[in-house]
């Protein structure tokens, strides 16, 4: 032992070296498990301007990586509170360590059911535009804690946003939620959900979120309801906009304070698969556009919309009105966001079932 030279403690793994310079880019240069003694699924992933990583997912392990030790910041929620927690992490792209992580979810219901304390994120995008204020993570997935955080926080941009907590009137159903976490240490500044007020009974699910260089944020996902007479899903439509009043997928569109400028139900509805699995945004010539994949049935059900499909006119491309077969098919739409109209929408798909699950914009390409 010198006493001249520092002395460091290394607690838990030491991080990963980075890949060599000269690495084939078509090999895998790292890889990590996560987790512990139970289920843990990580689902999506987003890196920001600086090539950090981010990842979500959701857990049943109480000793799932969080606490210190294994990252360099606390996390925001160190304690495991119910059955599933959502989860959020960041990793060093240079070195591969994990900058923070951190539990997210409830503990609280109405009931003792199988949905209480279950919470899951299933997507994340990450800002990459140039004003620092707004380098965040904005989360997405399903609740069944009437305890969920919906914080606003009145130091950030946050200040004046929607965040509606969830007041279920059953554990048995889910709510969808929105959060947003500060990328250097994971703090959760702002969170809302969509889901069964008092006076209702359905349930909804966050599945896709897409962050703009303006930091504007579009939201989308699944809902599944029972009747009109109990669906409260109190739709944001501004003048002449596109407005179905039902529908077993719903489209969120944020103004510049986080508040809703458009908020629908749209498509058909069905109990498995049927919604709004990914979103994602490009603007051009000042027009913002959503591209939403998801999944529709052939028939709704008697107090449901079936999925509405539209050509521009002149439009020369692929379109399919009508249903191809089997149970659902896939759908793919675009949203013109600064006309708030649906500008295009197609079904896709033949004899069988057809599932859209995700896409990816690359300048005019979009990848289905």
């Amino acid at each position: 032992y010198n006493e001249t030279l520092p002395l460091i403690l290394l607690i838990g793994a030491p991080p990963m070296p980075p890949a060599p310079a000269n690495a084939d880019p078509r090999n895998m240069n790292w890889s990590t498990y996560a987790g512990g003694n139970e289920g843990d699924e990580l689902v999506a992933v987003d890196s920001d301007a600086s090539g950090d990583v981010y990842t979500c997912g959701y857990t049943a392990d109480i000793n799932f990586p969080v606490s210190t030790g294994y990252q360099v910041f606390p996390a925001f929620q160190a304690d495991f509170v119910g059955t599933h927690e959502s989860v959020v992490m960041k990793f060093d792209h240079t070195n591969k360590r994990i900058l923070w992580a951190t539990f997210l979810g409830g503990a609280e219901g109405v009931e003792v059911n199988v949905n209480e304390g279950l919470d899951q994120a299933l997507d994340l995008a990450v800002y990459k535009g140039t004003n620092d204020s707004m380098n965040y993570v904005f989360v997405t997935g399903s609740t069944g804690c009437n305890d969920f955080l919906t914080p606003n926080n009145p130091n950030s941009p946050f200040a004046n946003a929607v965040h509606e907590p969830w007041l279920s009137p059953s554990s048995s159903l889910n709510a969808a939620y929105l959060g947003a976490f500060s990328q250097d240490q994971g703090r959760y500044h702002w969170g809302t959900t969509i889901g069964a007020g008092i006076d209702g009974y359905w349930e909804a699910e966050g599945l896709g979120v897409d962050v703009d260089n303006d930091g504007r944020v579009a939201w989308v996902g699944r809902l599944i309801q029972v009747t009109p007479e109990e669906f409260d899903f109190n739709p944001v439509v501004p003048v002449g906009a596109y407005a179905p009043l039902l529908g077993g997928s719903f489209l969120a569109w944020f103004d510049a304070n986080y508040q809703y400028e458009w908020k629908i139900p749209f498509g058909s509805q069905c109990y498995f698969g049927c919604g709004a699995y990914d979103v994602k945004l490009r603007k051009t010539g000042g027009i913002s556009n959503a591209y939403v994949v998801g999944t529709a049935i052939a028939y709704p059900l008697a107090y449901s919309y079936t999925l509405d499909t539209y050509a521009p006119p002149g439009f020369t491309g692929f379109i399919q009105h009508a249903f191809g077969g089997g149970y659902m098919d896939a759908y793919f739409s675009n949203f013109n966001l600064s006309t708030h109209q649906n500008a295009f929408c197609t079904r896709w798909g033949g004899n069988e079932n057809e599932l859209g699950t995700a896409l990816a914009v690359f300048g005019k390409t979009v990848l289905v």
